[in-house]
């Protein structure tokens, strides 16, 4: 315990203060970005379709092949390893 506080307030206190840094990525500098061109709105919809299409194929390897599932590898395909 930090000062005999409950660490739900803890607890609380940083959810809200990540929230609120999220927030400020969201609102203030993704649009600046964009509106510098180091960012394009085809990267940003390549983003939206890959990392749900990663998890979804994390979800789909198991529990056991998701490393090797996952791998990028210049040589070929990654082989599990028991």
């Amino acid at each position: 315990m930090v000062l005999d506080t409950d660490s739900r307030v803890l607890t609380l206190a940083f959810a809200r203060m990540a929230d609120a840094l999220g927030n400020f990525f969201l609102i203030i500098v993704l649009p600046l970005s964009i509106a510098s061109g180091r960012v394009t709105l085809s990267g940003i919809a390549v983003a939206l379709v890959f990392a749900p299409s990663l998890a979804l194929a994390g979800d789909l390897a198991g529990e056991r092949g998701s490393g090797t599932t996952l791998s990028v590898d210049a040589d070929g395909p990654a082989t599990p390893q028991d």
